[in-house]
């Protein structure tokens, strides 16, 4: 088998594969939409709170000092 062949075969199955894993997570997030939300909703407020620690951490260390 030549080497342009065989390379066209594998580039061709990669977005084949990627597309089936959009549909299967685009299929997930439709069916478990309320999970997600949850899980998303729980993400934002954490991540937030841990930016307000880490840009008044110095005075923390400096009050607990």
């Amino acid at each position: 088998m030549r080497f342009w062949k065989q390379f066209e075969r594998v580039s061709l199955k990669w977005p084949r594969e990627f597309n089936q894993s959009l549909r299967g997570m685009a299929e997930d997030f439709r069916q478990h939409y309320v999970l997600w939300l949850a899980i998303v909703g729980a993400i934002i407020p954490a991540v937030f709170a841990a930016l307000n620690i880490s840009s008044n951490a110095s005075r923390l260390t400096v009050t607990l000092e």
